[in-house]
């Protein structure tokens, strides 16, 4: 009679390979596992209770979320830590935005359960967890970790869950007073949950009441303080808290021991540990509690030197170890300069102090049995003479552990000197710049001394007598008087580096060679750029970028950032970067350099948005209005709107938006009815939060309903032009039975694709395809050599209501296109925009494309190439690219002249009137420079005559 199965393939603890032989002695099993070269002992657990673990990873991998690294090694490493523990993998439900990793190393991603695989959201996936899967278990084990606020975390990306909601689902779970709550929860502010899980908001957690239901509730910080991530997560209270567990310590003793090794690293974050009901005083472990007993002094890290040349540790420790690394830790976790004292943030996580890792080194004097060496020359910058460096060390089995702290007096500090550089009077937004880069500089450890505001011609007298390692030059000057040759003369006398940002009209023009060391220069825009402010806010391309030095962010990382942080307000970014010295931006090589810099000491924050929002919004059956909602829940806030963009809708060569003022209804809930999505498509929404410190998200609409942008298109005359390579186009059939049609170049020898796609990315099989010069259709998918140059029309249909809309591509697919020229095609009279451009490359591509004058091309990188356009009424345009760079953009204005319509006279005055070139057939020729025009000379029925050269006129 079989009673249980223990065990099963793999190498991690409660995993078997070949198993040699078995032993019983009392309630212990003993297994000798071959292949994984160890002997494993299994033990009856210390109570019968059936327990199962719910895992929430929660924010996810989405841009801009610097905390998922840390998120994910926090969640597998108590993963294994309930494994090792004896809990079956059967028993453990891990909740995350990316499912794709195998953790116990079968060979299959089966470990973690994806949100989107569950339900049809994060919350109910969540909820279902806990209230239906688990509601056969005597005892639930939750573990929350990511971004957290007050009485909240953060789910995913677009989803908040409020302490008052899972307290009702534990509620649900817990549907008598014997079934037991552990709930571990490490993120920003997890204390304001304290209160809330433990059903009595008046008691402390030490004398939390017998009479209700039996939970454990542990936190990592309090209500108003951030949670500390450092180095991926390997230091912060998880990965103590879950390394005692881990080793078999008791929950208490576990927060306890995690309490104390944070404190090594901040006195500014303080845990929790309160248990309730029947669990009050008792000692609880997780699982079989096995304890890992190390020999006497093992696993122990000690700094035996530190100074200004170098840092060395010594390690005692039988297991193998992975990493040794050190870390400056500020004091008392402010940056303390000249009088100043900037806190660190209650509503950031913090993710990074300065650190560096050791080496094996035999070079540390005399070692003990079983102690290993670590060295390596100390390079912190900006350190403070009441800091500390404290050193780390990780084993193989995922333990981390550390050594005393280890003071820095004395020290050699890296001198480093901000310039910020302005002249006249400053704008508001200006004045915001300024004061932002003093904060970032600040926070970062420049002292008070070393920020200087100044004017253009006092840059030479403050570097004169200088010693200087790193030179940041901040240029905000509208009326642009600096001598970018002189700033980058000097870079030859500093040891570090020279960083120079330039915000203003013509920001581009700093992009020079150097003959020297190679300055890192970024730039707001391009040569001949206005200073663009996002509309109705003070923010730019500065402010974007100095919230991300002031967040520890590299060069690279922050220029990005800040370009990203534009666009989703609709604003294309010009800013530019050039850190190999040639004076060529956004070149393939540009930002290698620039990705491992920081400026300062490289403090790294995550903030903690303060909005929580609500997912994307599907209109259907001819809906045209929606009501907006976000959830602010931060302390104070100025005010909060939604910018919405149209689709397919454009104004002065942009994408038409609108800024929409939020209303506050609820409590912390925002509102707008929005009554103007008719237009099919997609609507990005951009929600904004202005409290000092602004926040914004962005979400999406989708308006299934209507006519698309290439309505009407149901006959062959009515067929628009497809740019060839182009993203796709979102088509919809309107009214039921509409028929699309589009048309495109096909050049002799090239291989077509074109296909209809939902938006998921599936070929939608029920759209109909059907080509010119094909008689049969093809469902969602067809390809078609071309063997002669032509126009190619595409017919396309359905009668299912499941392609109502559909994304058109049309490929080619031997191409390689990876750079991109924008043409901006104007009227050289008026200024204005001209569409249906046919534009022509090297002689043998036509295409027409874009809108409004604002045309894309993806060409191969290199070039130069020959451009040829024609546009009905206008004389045609020839002119040469630069090189296209692969993945940038190059933009090139271009102005056609209108073909002039000679102006009738009456045959008894003999005027004439100045035209283009004419060729011998009376048509328009090749361009003549102004003043050099021959004349020509009208008939009397006004009619064009004979030319007269110059001087010869009637």
């Amino acid at each position: 009679m079989l009673l249980a199965v223990i065990g099963e393939a793999g190498s991690n603890p409660g995993q078997l390979k070949y198993p040699g032989s078995l032993a019983v002695y009392g309630d212990e099993v003993y297994v000798a596992d071959n292949y994984n070269h160890r002997i494993q002992v299994f033990k009856k657990k210390e109570d019968d209770l059936n327990t199962k673990a719910v895992i929430v990873a929660g924010g996810g991998p989405y841009p801009g979320n610097r905390l998922w690294d840390a998120t994910r090694l926090s969640a597998n490493f108590a993963y294994y830590s309930l494994i090792y523990q004896g809990l079956q993998k059967a028993d453990i439900c891990y909740l995350s935005s990316d499912a794709g990793i195998d953790l116990d190393n079968n060979g299959k991603a089966d470990d973690i359960v994806s949100f989107t695989d569950c339900s049809s959201s994060a919350k109910d996936c969540l909820k279902e967890k806990i209230t239906n899967w688990a509601s056969d278990a005597d005892r639930l084990i939750l573990y929350l970790v990511d971004h957290g606020g007050e009485n909240r975390f953060s789910l995913t990306a677009d989803e908040i869950l409020t302490a008052d909601e899972l307290n009702g689902w534990l509620d649900g779970f817990q549907n008598d007073n014997k079934k037991e709550v552990i709930v571990i929860y490490d993120a920003c502010n997890s204390g304001s949950f304290q209160p809330i899980l433990r059903q009595d908001s008046q008691t402390p957690p030490a004398d939390c009441p017998l009479e209700i239901k039996p939970r454990i509730v542990i936190s990592s910080a309090a209500k108003d303080q951030s949670a500390y991530f450092l180095n991926q997560g390997t230091i912060s209270f998880s990965e103590f808290f879950w390394s005692e567990v881990f080793n078999g310590a008791s929950l208490d003793v576990a927060s306890a021991e995690a309490q104390t090794l944070i404190a090594h690293v901040t006195s500014e974050q303080t845990s929790a540990y309160s248990a309730c009901g029947s669990l009050k005083d008792k000692v609880v472990k997780i699982g079989y509690g096995t304890q890992y007993l190390p020999d006497e002094g093992e696993g122990t890290i000690t700094i035996s030197e530190i100074s200004t040349e170098r840092i060395d540790v010594k390690i005692n420790h039988t297991a193998e170890i992975s990493r040794v690394w050190a870390v400056l830790i500020p004091e008392n976790s402010t940056v303390s300069k000249d009088s100043s004292i900037i806190e660190f943030p209650s509503d950031s996580t913090i993710i990074g102090f300065p650190s560096q890792d050791l080496q094996p080194s035999d070079d540390c004097g005399v070692l003990a049995e079983n102690q290993k060496c670590y060295s390596a020359i100390l390079n912190f910058n900006e350190i403070g003479s009441e800091d500390s460096i404290v050193a780390y060390a990780t084993d193989s089995k995922g333990n981390t552990f550390s050594s005393a702290e280890s003071g820095t007096s004395g020290l050699q500090k890296i001198q480093s000197l901000a310039l910020l550089i302005s002249s006249g009077d400053l704008s508001e937004a200006g004045k915001t710049n300024i004061s932002d880069a003093v904060d970032a500089l600040r926070f970062q450890g420049f002292a008070d001394t070393n920020i200087r505001s100044i004017s253009p011609e006092d840059i030479e007298s403050n570097l004169k007598g200088q010693t200087i390692d790193d030179l940041i030059i901040y240029i905000n000057d509208p009326e642009n008087k600096v001598s970018y040759t002189e700033i980058y003369e000097m870079q030859n006398s500093i040891r570090g580096n020279l960083i120079v940002i330039y915000e203003g009209d013509d920001s581009g023009d700093i992009f020079l060679p150097s003959e020297g060391k190679a300055p890192i220069l970024i730039s707001a825009g391009s040569v001949g750029d206005e200073f663009r402010l996002i509309n109705g806010t003070n923010l730019s391309f500065s402010g974007f970028f100095w919230k991300n030095i002031r967040n520890g962010m590299t060069l690279w990382r922050a220029f990005t950032h800040a370009q990203e942080n534009l666009s989703l307000f609709g604003l294309d970014s010009n800013a530019q970067l050039d850190d190999n010295g040639n004076g060529i931006s956004d070149e393939n090589g540009d930002g290698i350099r620039s990705a491992d810099i920081r400026i300062g000491r490289g403090i790294s924050l995550v903030p903690n948005s303060p909005l929580g929002f609500f997912p994307e919004i599907v209109l259907k059956d001819g809906e045209t209005s929606a009501v907006l909602q976000v959830l602010y829940t931060g302390k104070s806030v100025e005010k909060v709107y939604a910018e919405i963009k149209y689709p397919y809708v454009w104004e002065d060569g942009e994408a038409k938006k609108i800024l929409i003022p939020m209303q506050n209804t609820i409590g912390n809930l925002y509102e707008f009815l929005y009554e103007d999505f008719e237009r099919f498509g997609i609507y990005p929404i951009t929600f904004y939060a202005e409290d000092g410190k602004p926040a914004f998200h962005s979400t999406s609409l989708f308006q299934s309903s209507g006519p698309d942008l290439y309505e009407p298109d149901d006959e062959i005359e009515e067929a628009r032009f497809f740019w060839v390579d182009s993203p796709a186009q979102l088509h919809s059939f309107n009214p039921e039975g509409d028929t699309d049609r589009v048309k495109f170049h096909a050049l002799t020898g090239e291989i077509y694709t074109i296909s209809a796609k939902h938006q998921d990315g599936r070929i939608a099989d029920c759209v109909n395809i059907k080509l010119s010069a094909e008689e049969d259709s093809y469902a969602g998918k067809v390809t078609y050599p071309a063997d002669k140059d032509m126009i190619l029309y595409v017919t396309l249909s359905t009668k299912s209501s499941e392609c109502n809309d559909y994304l058109l591509e049309i490929y080619r697919d031997t191409a390689n296109y990876n750079g991109y020229l924008k043409l901006r095609v104007m009227d050289a009279s008026t200024g204005l925009g001209i569409e249906n451009v046919s534009i022509q490359r090297n002689a043998n591509e036509i295409q027409t494309i874009g809108h409004s004058g604002t045309y894309l091309m993806i060409l191969p990188s290199g070039g130069p190439y020959t451009v040829v356009l024609n546009a009905r009424g206008y004389m045609q345009g020839v002119f040469s690219t630069a090189e296209i760079p692969e993945t940038k953009t190059v933009t090139q204005d271009v102005y056609l002249n209108p073909v002039l319509q000679p102006v009738p006279v009456t045959p008894t005055v003999n005027e004439y009137h100045p035209v283009e070139r004419l060729d011998p057939d009376g048509n328009p020729g090749s361009m003549v420079p102004i003043g050099d025009r021959p004349r020509i000379i009208l008939d009397p029925d006004g009619n064009p005559g004979a030319l007269v050269p110059i001087g010869e006129e009637p």
